[in-house]
């Protein structure tokens, strides 16, 4: 068995998941503990561009496209 690394970039891999965590926590109390007046006209405008983004996704997947951009419009006319 080998003696734990002391490399500092091995010491910041095994760290990141550890700083994640509490930042994703952080930010979770910040959007759910905040300013009640924010919060009361920032909840509708949440919630319609969830229902954007899940519309987006159900008909980009009905059409079997992986976005918008990706269609192009076949050419008219004559080649000459």
């Amino acid at each position: 068995m080998s003696p734990p690394s002391t490399d500092r970039r091995g010491r910041r891999a095994e760290l990141t998941p550890l700083v994640a965590l509490v930042g994703a926590v952080a930010l979770t109390a910040v959007v759910s503990y905040g300013n009640q007046q924010a919060r009361l006209t920032l909840d509708p405008v949440l919630a319609v561009a969830a229902a954007v983004a899940v519309h987006a996704a159900v008909r980009a997947l009905a059409t079997g496209r992986s976005s918008p951009e990706t269609h192009v419009p076949a050419e008219t006319g004559t080649s000459g």
